[in-house]
């Protein structure tokens, strides 16, 4: 979401706005997709220990 503050990016999901602070001006979009699938990894890694089916 290029663009995109990190205000909008909590009121739609406050677990990934809360984890990191991602900037297209710091970081390519290839390493800032690598740490949305690192953390969306932990989310479902998560759920599925919560609901026993790891």
């Amino acid at each position: 979401m290029h663009k995109t503050t990190y205000d909008e990016l909590r009121m739609v999901s406050p677990l990934l706005g809360s984890r990191n602070g991602l900037d297209t001006a710091e970081d390519s979009m290839a390493i800032i997709a690598t740490k949305i699938a690192e953390m969306v990894t932990i989310e479902d890694d998560l759920i599925a220990s919560s609901i026993g089916t790891d």
